[in-house]
């Protein structure tokens, strides 16, 4: 499973079909203007994640797994991919396993059907280890209005790579998360710090934790930095199905686009 960068008028194409997607919620998360908490994903699960739920260990916290069962243990330019026991290991654990499709398929380009039977598969694999996935990421946070209704229809929440902190009222199937690769990190230590000074849901996504991550992982020294950043501003950090659900305590979570 390798990355192939779009062309400029494909990069344009998936642009406007996020737009779209976007324009049109379907559910709602209204996150109390008190909440400061912060979620650490890692997608496609290469083993160099375990990296960081170790240091999320250390801290007392958990974070979220997004799985493809069906390219485990496959090579992926975020390196080898886990196995299918160590997701039930990362489970036992304590970290949350989410739905990334079944096999790393792009939601921007395919039809309804298709989305609908890579996720329904996905689960049906999970279900075999004793997993529920009620949270998604899309790959490569590209989307568009059909495959999101299919994703709205299925899932608790769905997230993307779009910059920026959840505060008020949300679209819970277009989650922003700030990706922790291709940065210098001081626009993430800002997120990290407006979250605490205002409130909000800060979502993070990275792929492998390592000494020398790949182009789309984190140096575990800068991983373990922005740990610390987040309890320093009294951010409690939890896996994104934690956070829902004690959001769901405090405020409804209103079904259907409003009028």
């Amino acid at each position: 499973m390798h990355y192939q960068p779009p062309g400029l008028l494909e990069r344009v194409s998936r642009k406007v079909q996020r737009a779209h997607a976007r324009a049109r919620p379907y559910a709602f998360l209204d996150i109390p203007p008190d909440m400061r908490r912060v979620s650490f994903c890692f997608d496609d699960f290469p083993k160099g994640a375990r990296e960081g739920a170790e240091i999320l260990e250390r801290h007392n916290a958990h974070g979220t797994f997004y799985v493809c069962f069906g390219v485990l243990e496959t090579e992926s330019d975020s390196g080898p991919l886990a196995s299918a026991q160590d997701v039930r290991d990362m489970a036992a654990r304590g970290h949350e396993i989410g739905c990334h499709t079944f096999d790393h398929m792009l939601c921007c380009s395919v039809s309804a059907r298709q989305a609908e039977e890579s996720c329904i598969r996905n689960r049906e694999e999970a279900a075999t280890h004793g997993l529920t996935l009620k949270h998604f990421a899309y790959p490569e946070g590209e989307l568009n209005i059909r495959t999101k209704r299919v994703i709205a229809d299925s899932y608790d929440t769905a997230r993307t790579v779009l910059k920026g902190v959840n505060q008020g009222r949300t679209d819970a199937h277009y989650l922003k998360a700030a990706p922790l690769y291709e940065t210098d990190y001081s626009d993430i230590r800002a997120l990290i710090v407006r979250t605490g000074k205002e409130g909000g849901w800060l979502i993070l996504c990275t792929h492998d934790i390592a000494e020398t991550p790949s182009q789309y992982g984190t140096p575990a020294a800068i991983f373990e930095e922005l740990v610390r950043l987040c309890m320093d501003h009294d951010i409690a950090i939890a896996p994104v199905g934690d956070v829902v659900a004690e959001i769901k305590q405090k405020a409804a979570l209103h079904k259907g686009a409003e009028p």
